[in-house]
């Protein structure tokens, strides 16, 4: 069979041109579903890498804390295992103190020479001793 050209009459049937009107309106429709969901697609990633990126940001943050609080902590455990030198002060009763040194054994200060008396003379007037503030 010989195909029409369609020179002198209508040519053998429709031409198929609703059916290319169709399938261009489909491709057209799943061209825009496919751009939504593509945007949709990108911005649901971008999402999940910001999560991502933020929960191991937070993961070194308390681990940059947990470390601190462990050096810290080391710290305080071995001043408290350090000792420390006694430093010996001997007192006798009846006498002034002296203080001495712990590493020569030496006095630090002569002791101090105690006064005759207190208060000085010709002030005992200043001083009343008594609660009855009527001869004030």
């Amino acid at each position: 069979m010989r195909r029409c050209p369609g020179l002198h009459c209508d040519g053998c049937g429709d031409g198929g041109g609703p059916v290319l009107i169709a399938v261009l309106v489909v491709l057209a429709i799943i061209g825009a579903v496919v751009h939504a969901i593509w945007h949709q697609l990108v911005e649901a990633v971008e999402i999940v890498a910001l999560v991502l990126v933020s929960g191991c940001g937070l993961a070194v943050a308390a681990g940059g804390v947990y470390l601190a609080m462990r050096i810290r902590a080391r710290q305080l455990e071995v001043r408290a295992r350090r000792t420390v030198p006694a430093r010996a002060q001997v007192i006798r009763l009846g006498e002034p103190p002296i203080v001495i040194d712990s590493t020569t054994g030496q006095a630090i200060e002569a002791p101090r020479q105690r006064t005759a008396g207190w208060p000085l003379a010709g002030r005992w007037e200043e001083i009343n001793p008594s609660t009855d503030r009527r001869t004030s």
